[in-house]
């Protein structure tokens, strides 16, 4: 039977805790490069996610613009069309007026259409 001491006691269990504590130690820097490696991908994430709403932004822009050219170019054509049925109807009652023989109220007529 082999003989034991004091000495190669205490070695055998510094050498047991050193171990654990190396184990420790792999373990919590493998959990680190994890953590940093997640931190990186939100991080690329929180950028692409970033990138999508200030492109969301500018084309709320851009469509802004176009309803607003739109409304515009809209109302002209209303303009447009309610001053062209003004002249018809001008037209008209001008027609009216000489077939009916006013030659007064065609001329009248006949000036206002110009200023229209």
């Amino acid at each position: 039977m082999p003989s034991l001491n004091i000495e190669s006691i205490g070695t055998k269990k510094g050498r047991r805790f050193n171990r654990k504590r190396e184990i420790a130690k792999k373990s919590m820097r493998r959990r680190l490069m994890r953590l940093k490696k997640e931190k990186e991908e939100m991080r690329k994430e929180k950028e692409s996610i970033e990138e999508g709403q200030r492109r969301v932004r500018e084309r709320m822009g851009d469509v802004e613009e176009e309803w607003e050219q739109i409304t515009e170019e809209t109302n002209e054509i209303f303009r447009q069309t309610a001053t062209t049925r003004i002249r018809l109807a001008l037209m008209l009652d001008i027609l009216k007026a000489r077939q009916g023989g006013d030659v007064v109220e065609a001329s009248h007529l006949t000036r206002l259409l110009r200023l229209v």
